[in-house]
């Protein structure tokens, strides 16, 4: 099952129930209440007005922490994201400089055999001489 198949099966498991729930709490609480917050004035509204207004708030105000406690990592993760996108380009520097390099000992090389480097082999640079290995152990 993939993830979007997953991600509708949960929706609905967890929609439909709330839906009914909040739908018959419409249906059951339509007696008006006073509500008051302490300053002098009250309203009259439908009871289920009131629990609906409770849970937004309460889905707000917990959405609110939840990102909040998140930032943190989202730190951590724009901070991985720019630490990656400078060693991408640290290591192309590093790949071009390495080419322009080999380049040039390409070049070196080539002109040594060619003749126009010392003509009796001395004074060679150890950088552009061939790895030399030894059998001796």
């Amino acid at each position: 099952m993939n993830s979007g198949n997953a991600m509708r099966w949960q929706f609905w498991l967890i929609f439909v129930p709330v839906a009914v729930v909040v739908i018959a709490l419409s249906v059951v609480n339509r007696d008006p209440v006073t509500f008051s917050i302490g300053l002098g004035s009250a309203w009259q509204v439908p009871l289920f007005l009131l629990l609906l207004a409770a849970a937004l708030l309460g889905i707000l105000f917990g959405g609110v922490g939840a990102w909040m406690a998140g930032g943190g990592s989202r730190r951590r993760a724009r901070q991985a994201r720019a630490d990656a996108a400078q060693a991408r380009d640290e290591q192309e520097a590093l790949r071009r400089k390495v080419a322009a390099l080999e380049s040039e000992l390409d070049e070196a090389r080539a002109a040594a055999r060619a003749g126009s480097g010392p003509a009796d082999g001395e004074g060679e640079t150890p950088a552009l001489a061939a790895p030399r290995t030894s059998d001796a152990a």
